[in-house]
């Protein structure tokens, strides 16, 4: 009985690590071999610019991504639609953020030839993780935002928001400090946020997504912001996928509602401040 019950505990043992290799292996395919090649629309699309900043008194040259609809500013206003990476896009190379888990992104560029959908699209990069949610970052990239709509004679009142893991902290931290200039925001995966600062954006469109096996962000982090806002009265949704732990980005970009959600919302102008229509 023992020598069976030892056989058994054996198999077990080396079918654990069979499953564990297995997936691991799955994993590095995926983002080394799979995902990249899924990411190349945008990448060719978009040229290559830098953003003049300063963060904490030193010159920084911000790289980013952009690219624009050819009629952009020849009689056509068209939305802005500001993509934040995740931290494993960080670098100075101008490169990764235009190439990886870009599914959204990509999307758009495909879809330039529909007119519900055409937009000029800005992605930056950071040089690090440590950088990501400074308040003088987020100005720059809030700065960044308003020389491309003056560039291009942009539609002002459609500031379109979206990013994840990294970029999703950001999202949440540019809706608390700039809800009167965004139209609709997509946090996808972001753990930082302050629910406490949920009345600033309450009126801002928010359609959030989150992993509920999340063990970089874990999903309470995200419930707690969207029981914030809807508690305020906010204009939230919230997409949660059971089954899915950090890296649900790519369910959030297969969505069929969620560009037709975006490209609905306009900001407007009213006599105490900010509106949306």
């Amino acid at each position: 009985m023992r020598r069976l019950r030892g056989k058994q505990e054996r198999w077990l043992k080396r079918s654990c690590v069979i499953l564990i290799t297995a997936a691991l292996v799955g994993v590095l395919i995926w983002t080394y071999c799979v995902q990249p090649s899924l990411s190349r629309a945008f990448d060719k699309a978009s040229r290559k610019e830098i953003h003049a900043m300063t963060i904490g008194g030193v010159p920084f040259g911000m790289p980013y991504r952009i690219y624009a609809p050819r009629d952009a500013g020849e009689g056509r206003s068209y939305p802005v639609f500001l993509w934040l990476c995740g931290s494993g896009q960080c670098g100075t190379e101008n490169v990764k953020q235009a190439r990886y888990d870009l599914g959204i992104v990509d999307t758009l560029i495909e879809k330039q030839a529909d007119n519900d959908y055409r937009c000029i699209i800005v992605a930056p990069q950071i040089p690090s993780e440590s950088l990501a949610t400074n308040g003088e970052l987020l100005a720059g990239y809030m700065a960044l935002v308003e020389k491309v709509q003056r560039q291009y004679h942009a539609d002002t009142a459609r500031l379109y928001v979206a990013g994840f893991s990294m970029g999703g902290d950001e999202i949440w931290e540019l809706l608390e400090r700039y809800p009167e200039r965004i139209a609709a925001a997509v946090p996808i995966c972001g753990g930082i946020g302050d629910p406490d600062a949920a009345e600033k954006f309450k009126d801002v469109p928010v359609w959030a997504f989150h992993g509920r096996l999340d063990l970089a962000y874990p999903v309470k982090t995200a419930r707690a912001m969207v029981n914030a806002l809807t508690a305020a009265g906010g204009n939230v949704r919230y997409t949660e996928y059971a089954f899915a732990g950090h890296v649900c980005w790519h369910l959030a970009y297969e969505e069929p509602e969620l560009l037709p959600w975006i490209f609905s919302q306009t900001r407007h102008e009213t006599e105490t401040g900010s509106g949306y229509i």
